[in-house]
């Protein structure tokens, strides 16, 4: 009886001299047991037929050749063992329930994706400016259509430079506090000399969209420094562009 598969994979599956549905998992690929052409599958502890070792060669002694480090680690077998050692490891107590433990690996794995898939995501910003208001983008076209309203962009030079709403100036906000309502502004950064000095002028901040929040912090600080007529675009660029209202670069 032979205590190996031939056949690669970390589980059981198909193969020639063993029972349909084993759970073992391949371990090696011996030359020494190819009969007309092709390898058999050999099952750990069901009986196969004894193949015919191809051109006399015994068939211990052969290097094994072990496929995944798993194998290795459960079955204690190492590259370079033979199929006497094979025999020896009688690790089926071990490879019973390995299936089961992968099935359950790969199910934790699919379940944590869509976690891992959000998790770099910023949350969004508040849907109110406290002391300003928040404007929806077809709002925010028809002022920049009239006279007396200064956009700023506070999304970086580079993305200012690729595409902004026409007219608008860039002031980029460098962030270092956290996305959240009540953000330390101490370690942030703003160029209040961008925006117009006039504390009654109307001014629109945007930035990329509503998990934009450089334009909801600059809204803020504005605010802050006494602006009465500050407005937060919170649909961002993005949403202008979505719109297909006028960009200018």
């Amino acid at each position: 009886m032979h205590q190996h598969d031939g056949v690669a994979g970390l589980g059981g599956g198909g193969g020639g001299g063993g029972r349909a549905g084993c759970g073992c998992v391949c371990l090696c690929t011996c030359r020494a047991c190819d009969t007309g052409g092709s390898q058999q599958a050999h099952r750990h502890g069901h009986q196969a037929p004894k193949p015919t070792p191809a051109r006399g060669n015994a068939c211990h002694g052969l290097t094994l050749q072990v496929d995944k480090w798993m194998h290795a680690s459960i079955t204690g077998l190492k590259p370079g063992h033979t199929h006497t050692d094979i025999n020896r490891a009688d690790c089926i107590p071990h490879l019973k329930g390995f299936r089961m433990i992968r099935r359950s690996v790969l199910m934790a794995v699919a379940l944590s994706l869509p976690l891992l898939a959000h998790a770099g995501e910023a949350p969004e910003t508040p849907q109110q400016l406290k002391g300003g208001k928040v404007i929806s983008v077809e709002e925010a076209g028809k002022l920049a259509q009239g006279k007396g309203v200064t956009f700023v962009d506070t999304r970086s030079v580079i993305n200012f430079g690729k595409g902004h709403v026409p007219g608008a100036v860039t002031a980029a906000y460098k962030e270092k506090s956290e996305k959240v309502e009540n953000f330390d502004a101490s370690v942030d950064s703003f160029d209040f000399a961008k925006i117009p000095a006039d504390k009654s002028a109307k001014i629109v901040f945007y930035s990329d969209g509503p998990t934009g929040w450089k334009s909801y912090k600059a809204s803020v600080l504005a605010i802050q420094k006494g602006h009465t007529n500050v407005m937060y675009m919170r649909g961002g660029f993005a949403e202008w562009t979505a719109k297909s209202l006028p960009v200018e670069r």
